[in-house]
């Protein structure tokens, strides 16, 4: 069972021996396998690993950069400045007479080639809070990527376990179904016995052999069906088709305080988190946008690491400040603000109407569930009757005091109600799946259902 599956990680190390053991599967492995194996969700959480890689690089914006540079250069010629003292003195004969006759005066400035090594520093010190917006904006990134990551991990866990569910549903039918034809099959036996006796008319085996010919469809879709939903349920957790289930269906009671569920919805849905951190995110966005009109003030350092090519206009080390405004910018910096403002606006909107549909979704999911357990409370008691019935029916028919007819209709009347009692188990737990998802916590079904 699973033999093509591979241990990726440590966290799935239960499941990898779950497979190895070939124990049947249960709703709790299969949606572990299915996180651990999906790819939309892998490339949801790359995605929050290219956020986290954001904000580390808008939080070293707040920080010193410290360079260090180096090279080798070499000029055309040598740079040399020479001075004539007579020509200096010109304007002074006298003094032009007496230092006449020194010589010219000339220095060597820079060598024709020459090294240089210098260690450079920079920290902004002010920019108008758009440093520290721009690691708020980088942190809302991360925060929305982490709850669209949750979100597709939620989508994947409710697929998952509605295909488990409609598996379970699957097999659940052909085994009515499976049962629904042995009885037909003993009926259609008992009518052949009954019409070589001479005790029933041709009309009645001829009835009890289109009933069989019914069952044997019947169970023959349900197979297909079963087959189907299994396929699908092995796609989903990347299997193959060899594996068992292990679960039993069972009521679950609906919460009795339902605004609470509605109240934890609100708190925890992925889709309404991932609306809040965008509407973060452009909040310090238009922080920045604003802090566009300020100016921006850094602190500077530099030390020559090399000073043997050095020439004298050129200082050992130095330290200061400087600082940049820019006044005017053609209406940009006003068009980038009040785009910003109208996102922060438009998300504002968005988020008060994911609120409104969340807790309609809510109250849907929620009467889906007390719905199906009331029709589950009906159907099995109309399931005793049917029962009964059938039973009744099939004495009768002994007895010569019921038709062939009676005992077909009751036993599809059976078969019937039990099929809409599994179909109402499937309702609930589709309702309590889609709750759970809105909560935020699919992936705890297996814990919830087990």
């Amino acid at each position: 069972m699973f033999a093509n599956l591979k241990c990726t990680g440590a966290t799935l190390f239960a499941v990898c021996l779950y497979a190895q053991t070939a124990q049947p599967l249960t709703l709790k492995n299969s949606i572990e396998l299915a996180i651990g194996k999906n790819e939309k969700l892998s490339a949801a959480n790359e995605a929050v690993n290219m956020a986290k890689g954001k904000k580390t690089q808008a939080r070293g914006k707040m920080l010193p950069s410290i360079s260090l540079s180096g090279g080798y250069t070499h000029i055309n010629d040598n740079l040399d400045l020479e001075i004539d003292i007579s020509e200096v003195f010109s304007s002074n004969p006298m003094l032009a007479q007496i230092l006449g006759s020194m010589p010219s005066y000339a220095m060597r400035m820079q060598n024709e080639s020459f090294w240089s090594a210098t260690a450079q520093a920079q920290w902004t010190i002010f920019a108008g809070g758009r440093l520290w917006s721009g690691y708020k904006a980088a942190n809302s990134e991360e925060n929305t990527a982490e709850a669209r990551k949750n979100t597709v991990q939620g989508e994947v866990a409710k697929e998952t376990a509605l295909r488990y569910l409609g598996y379970k549903l699957a097999e659940s039918v052909k085994d009515v179904q499976e049962q629904n034809l042995q009885t037909i099959a003993q009926h259609f036996e008992n009518t052949k016995k009954l019409e070589e006796a001479g005790q029933i008319a041709l009309a009645e085996r001829l009835r009890a052999e289109v009933a069989l010919a019914e069952a044997k469809r019947n169970l023959e879709d349900a197979k297909r069906n079963a087959s189907l939903a299994k396929l699908a349920l092995a796609n989903s957790i990347k299997s193959d088709t060899n594996f068992t289930l292990e679960f039993s269906w069972k009521k679950l009671e609906a919460p009795a305080n339902p605004q609470a569920f509605t109240e934890k919805i609100l708190s925890k849905n992925p889709q309404l988190l991932q609306i809040k951190s965008e509407e973060s995110r452009a909040l310090s966005g238009l922080s920045a946008d604003r802090g566009e009109w300020m100016p921006a003030i850094a602190a500077f350092g530099m030390r020559e690491l090399y000073t043997k090519d050095l020439t004298f206009l050129q200082p050992t080390w130095a330290v200061g400040v400087k600082a940049e405004w820019n006044l005017f910018s053609g209406g940009t910096t006003l068009g980038k603000y009040q785009s910003s403002k109208a996102q922060v606006r438009s998300l504002n909107y968005l988020q008060e109407q994911a609120k409104r549909d969340l807790e309609l979704l809510a109250e849907k999911y929620l009467r889906e569930w007390s719905g199906a357990n009331e029709k589950l409370e009906s159907l099995e008691k109309t399931e005793d009757l049917a029962q009964e019935s059938l039973r009744a029916q099939t004495k009768a028919y002994a007895a010569g005091m019921a038709t062939g007819l009676d005992v077909i209709d009751a036993q599809f009347a059976l078969s019937r109600v039990a099929l809409a009692k599994y179909a109402s188990y499937f309702e609930a737990y589709s309702a309590i799946i889609s709750l759970q998802e809105l909560c935020g916590e699919a992936e705890t079904l297996g814990e919830l259902l087990k």
